[in-house]
């Protein structure tokens, strides 16, 4: 459900907060595949002299997914990344950041899945 509304909405998503839910690696998969397709991501910052719409430097999507059913991390991560190889960017910290900075300009080429994903290892155990 949460894909079908990303994918159509025309506005960029920049940053996205799932913590402390239920969400599992096949939601998580189906997610990530949404923005891999979207054509507004990774969203890109309003263009200078610009104070809405994208057309400035691109930047990762900021995506939470503390204390969720991920049972392993580092392999849905893997997959994820298999699949779309050099056009996957997948930015791990063990805390809250700092996040990766924005590309260097406008015309910098984007990955086409560029996820920040603070504290992701973070998973709630099975009762």
């Amino acid at each position: 459900a949460l894909s079908g509304s990303l994918w159509h909405s025309p506005e960029p998503l920049w940053e996205l907060t799932l913590c402390d839910n239920r969400v599992t690696e096949k939601g998580v998969e189906e997610l990530l595949r949404c923005l891999f397709n979207h054509p507004n991501h990774p969203p890109r910052l309003p263009a200078q002299g610009q104070t809405s719409g994208g057309g400035g430097r691109g930047f990762a999507l900021r995506l939470d997914l503390r204390n969720n059913c991920i049972e392993d991390v580092d392999a849905m991560l893997s997959r994820v990344a298999s699949q779309g190889g050099s056009k996957v960017q997948l930015v791990r910290t063990s805390t809250d950041g700092p996040p990766p900075q924005p590309a260097a300009d406008a015309s910098t080429p984007l990955p086409f899945l560029w996820v920040f994903l603070p504290r992701v290892a973070e998973q709630r155990r099975e009762e």
